[in-house]
């Protein structure tokens, strides 16, 4: 399990390390353009996107929703 920042989450994403992903969407929006994100750093282009596939999707009483995708 990784709780990291956006670099290190895309770095290992990237290299193939990571197998499962799972987001949690807040009920709420807050944030700007300084804020973080799920993958920071260099990125990658369309062409080369990462594909994932869903795979469970839970609703929470508080009205967030957890998404889990594979690799």
């Amino acid at each position: 399990m990784v709780e990291g920042g956006g670099t290190i989450n895309f770095e290992l994403m990237r290299l193939g390390l990571i197998d499962e992903l799972m987001i949690y969407i807040a009920p709420m929006i807050f944030g700007g353009a300084n804020s973080p994100t799920l993958a920071d750093g260099f990125g990658l282009m369309r062409d080369d996107a990462l594909q994932l596939k869903l795979n469970h999707i839970e609703r929470l009483d508080d009205g967030g929703v957890v998404l889990r995708y594979k690799f």
